[in-house]
């Protein structure tokens, strides 16, 4: 089990990933291939909220190269493109571009308790730590009514 300390990236999908196997399995080779080449000393790949998220998470440096990240984005064009287009808000379990959630929350479809993941977080213990409610988190200020 990685560390709260352990770097992540959270990509969206949508639409969610219903086989996520096959990017699991291509990620975890690359990341073997990272580890081989001393870019990291141990990962995980999560997917979660229904497979609207992926949860990409390595211990060793603190942060991939960019080549590095260009080869997950190569992976992630192959097998889940959605994850590089994807709206970036995940809210009740949905994908939200922001005017599309502030109209929710102007019609109460969506409240201030609504669980909210912060796709943002930099750290698998931030990530861990979620959802929370949206009135919890940096995007509520933004989105609710004025």
């Amino acid at each position: 089990m990685l560390p709260d300390t352990a770097a992540v990236r959270v990509l969206t999908c949508d639409p969610p990933l219903t086989e996520p196997a096959p990017l699991v399995q291509a990620l975890d080779k690359l990341f073997a291939q990272f580890q081989r080449e001393g870019r990291c000393t141990a990962w995980d790949i999560i997917v979660a909220v229904d497979g609207h998220a992926v949860v990409v998470a390595w211990d060793g440096p603190p942060t991939l190269s960019g080549c590095s990240h260009d080869k997950v984005n190569g992976v992630l064009n192959a097998f889940a493109p959605q994850a590089l287009t994807s709206p970036p808000i995940l809210v009740a379990g949905r994908l939200w571009m922001r005017g599309a959630l502030k109209q929710a929350v102007a019609a109460g479809t969506v409240t201030a308790a609504t669980p909210w993941w912060d796709v943002r977080a930099d750290r698998l213990g931030a990530w861990r730590q979620q959802p929370q409610a949206l009135e919890q988190g940096w995007l509520w200020p933004l989105v609710r009514p004025a």
